[in-house]
């Protein structure tokens, strides 16, 4: 990655830069279904971390992303759970040990390499605490009898003036 990373639009607007700011986007939009090739397991998974996300945060667009971050995520849990059971493992023979301690360096260094890809698929998809400093969403807003509330018009007021 070249050059600085954008100061949070926050801090931008709280100094009032003279160079353009980006402007609030609207949470719109939803993500999409699992594509076929996810698991099963991954497709839950998907479902589970899709119902996380942010409103309007990921689109329609951004399917592919996510599924391999799910995928990513999926495998990195694997092999955190490999790891551990091999940690577990008290070796019998002198065969064993070397058995695992030749597959332990190899599979934290694939673990390693899960986690600097799904942290720099985080920082794409604005889900890290970072990128989303870097982003100004403006809320969906719903048509909820607090809202109807708090948008009536002066002068109205009591019960009748949510009723119209």
């Amino acid at each position: 990655m070249k050059g600085r990373k954008p100061k949070p639009l926050a801090l931008q607007t709280a100094k009032s830069h003279k160079k353009k700011i980006p402007s609030p986007v609207e949470a719109s939009g939803t993500l999409g279904d699992p594509p076929s090739w996810l698991s099963e397991a991954e497709a839950s998974l998907y479902a589970e971390l899709a119902e996380s996300m942010p409103d309007g945060l990921l689109r329609e667009c951004d399917t592919s992303l996510f599924a391999r971050y799910v995928a990513s995520y999926a495998l990195f849990q694997s092999l955190r759970e490999r790891i551990a059971e091999l940690e577990e493992i008290t070796p019998a023979t002198p065969e064993q040990y070397v058995a695992a301690s030749k597959a332990l360096p190899g599979l934290m260094r694939m673990q390693t390499k899960q986690s600097e890809l799904m942290l720099r698929m985080e920082s794409e998809m604005g889900t890290s605490p970072s990128a989303r400093s870097r982003i100004a969403m403006i809320p969906k807003t719903g048509d909820s009898e607090f809202e109807r509330f708090m948008n009536r018009q002066p002068g109205s007021v009591g019960p009748h003036a949510l009723a119209e």
